[in-house]
């Protein structure tokens, strides 16, 4: 009687565990249909799903919708963690670089569209910004070096009038 209990509570927990993993499997699905929504390509999404835990997903998601809001290039953020996965690199680690580049390129965004009104100006202002940080610049040093690039303006502006 003893050994029945046991191989039915076995089975159940089996059942009670394959429910979760496939609960889990949906939910990272979802994910990364919610991603490709928002423009990552079905390939990026598909090895974002499999790389990280549903909690990473959920981050992912909300750091490309915030991208996404925020003007920003989302290509830039995923191709970060494709490069973290081809490198093998812990999950969370990934996650954080992805924040980081994220991070750059809103800093580099807000100067960017403060320099100029002409959107293809703007995004190619911001990845070079971004760019420059992501090699070692300081945030600080961008934002000056983009108000003199506005006071330079202001003045052939003024100049021209």
């Amino acid at each position: 009687m003893r050994v029945v209990c046991i191989a039915v509570l076995m089975v159940t927990l089996s059942a009670a565990s394959l429910g979760a993993a496939e609960q889990t499997a949906t939910q990272l699905n979802t994910q990364a249909m919610q991603m490709v929504a928002m423009g990552v390509s079905p390939e990026a999404a598909a090895q974002l799903q499999n790389r990280f835990q549903e909690q990473q997903m959920v981050q992912v998601r909300n750091m490309i919708q915030a991208a996404k809001q925020q003007d920003l290039p989302v290509d830039a953020i995923v191709d970060k963690a494709l490069e973290g996965i081809a490198k093998n690199i812990e999950a969370r680690s990934i996650v954080n670089a992805m924040e980081q580049v994220r991070s750059r390129y809103a800093v580099a965004r807000a100067e960017a569209v403060q320099m100029t009104q002409v959107q293809d100006r703007q995004r190619s202002m911001t990845r070079t910004m971004a760019h420059a940080m992501a090699a070692g610049m300081p945030p600080e040093d961008m934002a000056a070096i983009a108000a003199q690039g506005r006071t330079r303006q202001r003045t052939i502006t003024r100049a021209a009038h």
